[in-house]
């Protein structure tokens, strides 16, 4: 190996001048004592190398002198007129008188020399050394494992690591009064407390170690270097070992803390998915249930649109009769004039004729009067269709409240909405029942439609009878006088003319109304298709909360099913049978005084006397006490429910005049529990015994 290599080597490895006076600043702690003593400060520096302590104990007012075979490392000492030498360390130390020296270092020499060597060395240090002076030995830490792993082997000069109990117990075999150990060069994150990982088990602690050790003195003069000597310095690695555990157990009890939590929400989150999931299906039944039931009312409302259709139908045909029916009558106008030019001749036939005229005038209005029922029936149909149009809205607003009460059910609960969807279905059912009534009203409705299209066909008749005789009438009546007959029929006319006008009018403003009917009947089958588009519309989102609660299912189940879960399993099993056990004792306690308490309560009820007395003490210190003790003797059955307190406090029960009179004015307060709980529906029912028996649970405990 040549000089060049190595000295290029240490500038590599060994650090900056600078970083190396730093720090050994650590130790004039224990040289500033020296001071005290001595007034020569001699020191001799074994392997100096680039002179960095030498340089730092001139600069503090030692006398040093340094000690190197490389001759690479003189010239760094020499160039800064540093007193350094060539020559071998033993031998500098053996050409020594005794005690002529107050400091003899050796920085990373101990682990380049046999150690037969190092005893000698160690030995020939004591002996140069003043009374009260300092051997200083640092080497590379051991106990830093990727130190003495791998770094330490960096250095191809170096011969084996030397342990810090070796090295402190060697300078007190040899005859130093005390020595000190020195963790050297650690990280300053990890000395103010950092998370310590497993790398920093490995590789953090000091990788540098130093013994100083003392020669014997007057105990006066030791004590000026007891502070140096009670400090400690560094990280040793059982430091880090113990840092790095009570971090992983606290990672662990946070884990199982977690872990219990996470068991505790697993546990919610399945009893709410099964709940919501069995809540889901019942509505999801309802639902399908009242969409048929929705469909069956749209069937009968197509239904009824087509009656209505052919009821429209009916109304034109009848319309169109009335039109020819007035064509008719013009053409009869027609001929009355002509027969008003003859009317002169046949006086006597003409009074017929307006007898006829007036039985044709008696049937019109027969049938105006028919026209009017059917103007009735109309306006019966139309309210019917009304009353249809606001329950079709009822049942559109409880649909809409349905659906809404189902959206919360679906993150709640879904029991209290049954008896309100039953109520609605109900109601729903109702609403088929007035359909069916509609539906007879409108055949009613079409049997008038066709007695009134009869009573036409007969006024018909009767008009072709009229016409035939008129027909005579103007063959029998060619000679009366022109004029008088003329203004006669005239009048006659006028007014048969103003009464089909009426007819005419009443008939069309019956279409119009039929028209409206059945534009209302279209509305309400727009919103009944619309109903049930909603209805799908429900049936999507109860397919959906169907599909959330399958996801958390299989969610829980992969949990369940994971590996952490069966590995932590153990561990849950030893918290609950640890909260058994811890139970148990007070269980058992429970257990034995409960029987013991309940004979005390019987004894103490035979003796009114104590009874009272007790009664009184126990309530005026504490209330609660009393209250548990009367619910425990009601519960035991040595107390009945109605006779407790009067019992237990002494007191007779308390009657008179006007509780009578108060019970008489309100008879339903004094009914008994079992028939006010029959005259409740099958859902209070419910909600009542499981408020009873949550009341008895409180009591019991």
């Amino acid at each position: 190996m040549t000089v060049p290599f190595y000295r290029a080597f240490e500038d590599r490895h060994r650090g900056s001048r600078e970083l190396i006076a730093q720090r050994l600043q650590v130790y004039m702690a224990f040289l500033e004592p020296l001071k005290n003593l001595y007034q020569d400060l001699d020191a001799l520096d074994l392997g100096c190398g680039r002179g960095e302590w030498l340089e730092l104990l001139v600069q503090n007012g030692f006398a040093p002198s340094g000690v190197d075979l490389d001759s690479g490392m003189l010239e760094a000492c020499q160039s800064r007129g540093l007193p350094a030498e060539q020559g071998d360390a033993l031998s500098a130390l053996r050409s020594l008188p005794d005690a002529c020296k107050v400091v003899v270092s050796g920085f990373h020499i101990a682990e380049h020399i046999p150690f037969a060597d190092l005893k000698v060395l160690v030995a020939e240090a004591l002996r140069v050394l003043r009374p009260g002076g300092l051997l200083v030995l640092e080497t590379p830490n051991a106990e830093n494992l990727m130190v003495g792993t791998q770094n330490f082997y960096l250095d191809p000069t170096h011969e084996r690591p030397i342990p810090h109990l070796l090295l402190s117990f060697l300078t007190e075999y040899t005859g130093f009064a005390r020595s000190k150990l020195l963790r050297l060069q650690e990280s300053a994150s990890l000395v103010e407390g950092s998370a310590v990982d497993l790398m920093s088990v490995l590789g953090g602690v000091s990788p540098d170690y130093a013994i100083v050790a003392q020669k014997a003195a007057e105990p006066e003069q030791l004590e000026h270097f007891n502070p140096a000597f009670e400090r400690d310095y560094g990280l040793a690695l059982d430091t880090l070992a113990k840092r790095y555990d009570d971090q992983a157990e606290k990672r662990s009890h946070k884990l199982e803390v977690h872990t219990d939590l996470l068991h505790r929400n697993l546990t919610q989150i399945s009893t709410h998915v099964e709940h919501t999931e069995r809540h889901s299906k019942h509505l999801e039944a309802s639902v399908r249930e009242l969409l048929g039931r929705n469909a069956n009312a749209e069937a009968r409302l197509d239904g009824l649109e087509a009656g209505s259709n052919q009821l429209r139908h009916q109304l034109q045909d009848l319309s169109i009769r009335s039109r020819l029916a007035d064509d008719r009558y013009e053409q009869s106008e027609r001929m009355g004039r002509e027969l008003s030019s003859r009317a002169s001749e046949a006086e006597a036939r003409l009074s017929a004729a307006q007898a006829i005229n007036e039985l044709l005038q008696t049937q019109l209005l027969s049938e105006k009067n028919q026209v009017l029922q059917l103007q009735a029936q109309s306006d019966s149909l139309k309210s019917a269709l009304g009353e249809h149009a606001d329950r079709n809205r009822s049942l559109e607003a409880e649909l809409a409240e349905l659906e809404a009460a189902f959206q919360a059910i679906a993150l709640e609960q879904l029991a209290p909405q049954q008896e309100d969807l039953a109520r609605r279905m109900q109601q729903l059912a109702d609403a088929q029942d007035r359909e069916e009534l509609l539906e007879a009203q409108i055949d009613t409705f079409k049997h008038e439609a066709t007695k009134a299209e009869t009573h036409i066909r007969l006024l018909e008749t009767s008009y072709f009878q009229a016409s035939e005789q008129i027909e005579q009438l103007q063959q029998s009546l060619a000679h009366a006088e022109e004029e008088v007959r003329k203004a006669h029929s005239q009048t006659e006319v006028e007014s048969l003319n103003a009464r089909i006008n009426e007819l005419k009018a009443e008939a069309e403003q019956l279409n119009n109304r039929l028209n409206e009917s059945l534009g209302n009947a279209h509305h309400w089958w727009e919103r009944a298709t619309h109903l049930g588009d909603r209805l799908n519309e429900s049936l999507g989102n109860a397919h959906h909360w169907w599909e959330r609660a399958t996801a958390h299912e299989t969610r829980l189940e992969q949990v369940l099913s994971s590996s952490s879960w069966r590995i932590t399993s153990p561990l849950r099993a030893l918290v609950r049978a640890f909260k058994w056990l811890i139970r148990l004792p007070f269980r058992i306690a429970r257990r034995l005084l409960r029987p013991v308490l309940a004979t005390s309560i019987n004894m103490v009820l035979k003796r009114p006397g104590l009874r009272q007395r007790l009664a009184r003490g126990v309530r005026s210190v504490s209330p609660a006490l009393f209250n548990h003790l009367e619910r425990f003797a009601r519960h035991r059955g040595i107390l009945s429910t109605g006779t407790a307190h009067s019992h237990v406090t002494g007191a007779a029960p308390i009657t008179s005049a006007p509780v009578a009179h108060l019970s008489a004015a309100a008879p339903h307060h004094d009914e008994s529990p079992e028939e006010s709980v029959s005259s409740m529906t099958s859902g209070a029912r419910r909600i009542y015994t499981e408020m009873k028996k949550a009341s008895m649970n409180k009591e019991i405990h």
